[in-house]
């Protein structure tokens, strides 16, 4: 992704404080993640090399990417808004805490062995201002200058300096103001951060991470792309070369920088033909839910797999042949494959039954989802730190970690799906969903659901239609 400059960093004339040099720097970072060790189309984040004999993406067609650049207050609730196109793009979006438009404002990206005197001196400010700031209690920080770090000064319509603003790291910055060229305070503050909608929209090639990372998309996302449409798509299994998916989604900045990722506001993901669509809607108490444009509950009571990123290496079936019994027996789980340590998630909210060391299933967790429901979790290598018989659980809950304990022969996760103590499929038994969204917000939410999904349709390779 680009760091974006503020359109007020770039050199300008101005009056007698034009500083004799203005540097501006840009930054560009580059996502690397490499697929999933062995043939799987979801790819890995955390696997250091790629395998061999995997389609290249660059056969996949360039992203697809847009945005739609404004700024906005981030608030500690953010109701969903219906977005209008600004009259331009600008690609260079103003501090979203800029004072009054009489404040002119000058930066200068401290360089190695600057001092504040130096830097006053550029801007043919007195070195023994400089000084008298050095010696607040507050600023004195300001007496050792972090190269690559950006000072801004504002100017007022007489010329005189009237606030200084350092950047201490990406979160918190020094704000220093001034009335008739005298010091009057300085404080430590948060940096205010602003959010711009971005689209990005990419066909899969050989695996999701890869197609992700040529999208500009960050680890957050994806996973929670999978997140989203994780109950009626089976990221372990399900996915397929020529797939593609197209999202809506927040970037935060601070003075303008990008500093991350914020929420998936619409998605929608093609799978092996089938569309499926999602839209973010917040209430008025803040909690947070994606629904389709029916307004029904993307979120099932269950997820499809209790890891991120796995794959099945044996299915739920009558006669398998146990590798280490040495004879034919029924499989009545499902095993995931993937390295020891990996976290092990809660399918559904539940209590814990038992928790502990269980004959062969080795380290296990079973949970209770009400009278009619319950899920097994074997082999792991260890529970998470704070659980324990009797403890409360919520869907997608960290409870343990893969291993290889009990009758194995290697790391996996052996999963068991129970229903009025009868195991079930895990992988195709259908589970009821999460109630829809509540009538007093659904007129409101259809009508906006559908203007967010239009604002993916720039960023389409195709048309496909949906189900």
């Amino acid at each position: 992704m680009k760091y974006m400059l503020d359109s007020k960093h770039a050199a300008a004339p101005l009056r007698r404080r034009t500083p004799k040099t203005v540097f501006i720097a840009l930054a560009t970072t580059v996502l690397a993640i490499s697929a999933f060790a062995g043939p799987r189309i979801l790819g890995d984040a955390g696997r250091a090399s790629a395998p061999t004999g995997h389609a290249q993406e660059s056969s996949v067609p360039p992203p697809v990417a847009a945005s739609r650049e404004y700024t906005q207050p981030e608030h500690p609730v953010a109701k969903t808004i219906a977005t209008a196109a600004p009259a331009a793009l600008n690609p260079h979006p103003p501090r979203v805490d800029d004072p009054a438009p009489g404040i002119d404002w000058q930066t200068h990206e401290v360089r190695r062995g600057d001092t504040l005197g130096r830097i006053f001196s550029e801007f043919s400010l007195g070195i023994g201002l400089a000084s008298r700031i050095v010696e607040h209690e507050t600023a004195d920080v300001l007496k050792k200058l972090m190269p690559g770090h950006r000072m801004s000064l504002g100017f007022g319509p007489d010329g005189a300096l009237v606030q200084l603003r350092y950047e201490l790291d990406r979160t918190d910055e020094i704000v220093v103001r001034f009335e008739d060229s005298q010091l009057v305070a300085a404080n430590r503050r948060r940096i205010p951060t602003g959010i711009r909608e971005r689209t990005a929209s990419q066909t899969i090639g050989s695996s999701l991470f890869r197609a992700a990372s040529r999208a500009g998309l960050s680890d957050r996302l994806v996973m929670q792309l999978v997140s989203i449409f994780g109950w009626d798509i089976d990221f372990a299994l399900d996915i397929r070369s020529g797939d593609r998916f197209s999202i809506l989604y927040e970037e935060r900045f601070r003075n303008g920088r990008e500093v991350g990722s914020g929420d998936i506001i619409a998605a929608e993901f093609v799978n092996d033909g089938t569309v499926y669509r999602a839209v973010r809607h917040i209430d008025e108490d803040g909690h947070k839910a994606y629904f389709d444009l029916d307004g029904n509950n993307l979120r099932g009571t269950f997820l499809k797999t209790p890891m991120r990123v796995s794959r099945v290496t044996s299915g739920f079936s009558k006669r398998r042949y146990h590798p280490v019994l040495k004879k034919w027996r029924a499989h009545r789980g499902v095993d995931y494959g993937a390295p020891t340590g990996t976290p092990v998630l809660a399918t559904g909210d539940g209590r814990i039954h038992s928790i502990g060391r269980n004959g062969g299933y080795g380290n296990t967790v079973v949970l209770k989802h009400g009278g009619q429901y319950s899920t097994l979790y074997a082999h792991l290598s260890g529970f998470k730190k704070g659980l324990g018989k009797g403890s409360k659980v919520k869907q997608g809950e960290v409870i343990g970690y893969v291993g290889a304990t009990g009758l194995v022969t290697g790391p996996h996760l052996h999963y068991e799906f129970r229903v009025n103590g009868q195991h079930r499929n895990p992988l195709t038994y259908e589970t009821p969903r999460a109630q829809p969204i509540a009538e007093r917000y659904r007129d409101t939410f259809l009508a906006m659901a559908r203007d967010r999904i239009s604002q993916l349709s720039d960023t389409r390779p195709e048309q496909v239609a949906s189900r």
